[in-house]
């Protein structure tokens, strides 16, 4: 299955986190060409309820502090660069977004422990039916797994709506147990 766009995510610490207090931060990794990628510009959604937030626009993805579902997230969204197997193009997603992470947490932005969300939007590729996802959530607990440094503990699908992009939410573990802190392998 090649697939043409995947978005990775974790939440955010601070779920009252300020998307304005973002923008300066987005525009800093343009400067400094902080994070992996032909970075373009910041667009501000932050008005939009549960909408998209605010945006670093890139050629071959996009970074965000995403405000979809009532729960701040930092994502990645893979646009371009897409040619591999659905297990390396997450791989190259989580990569990306570890990136994000780390500088994110240096600007003061921590994210939760724990969970990452995946999304497919390649709706003709991936519909959102019980075959599309068993036949992705092997690749997606391994890329997440290999992300995390943990176990999975489980992948479960966000919507069963056909007209809404595959989503799961994995849960991850270290051995005894405890959620860990999504601090990227690498």
């Amino acid at each position: 299955m090649s697939l043409q766009r995947i978005s990775v995510s974790v939440p955010v610490a601070d779920a009252s986190i300020d998307p304005e207090s973002v923008v300066p931060v987005f525009h800093d990794w343009i400067r400094r060409d902080a994070v992996e990628g032909l970075l373009i510009d910041v667009a501000r959604y932050g008005h939009v309820p549960d909408g998209p937030g605010i945006v670093l626009l890139g050629h071959e993805g996009d970074y965000s502090l995403d405000l979809a579902g009532g729960r701040p997230s930092l994502r990645y969204t893979l646009k371009r660069d897409n040619d591999g197997s659905p297990r390396e193009l997450l791989d190259r997603a989580f990569g990306r977004l570890g990136g994000a992470i780390r500088e994110a947490a240096e600007a003061g932005i921590d994210v939760a422990a724990g969970e990452v969300v995946v999304r497919v939007y390649d709706r003709l590729r991936a519909p959102n039916t019980a075959d599309a996802i068993a036949g992705l959530t092997p690749d997606v607990l391994a890329a997440a797994s290999a992300f995390a440094g943990a176990e999975p503990l489980d992948a479960t699908s966000l919507s069963d709506d056909p007209r809404e992009p595959v989503a799961l939410r994995v849960r991850v573990t270290t051995g005894d147990g405890a959620r860990p802190e999504i601090v990227p392998a690498g």
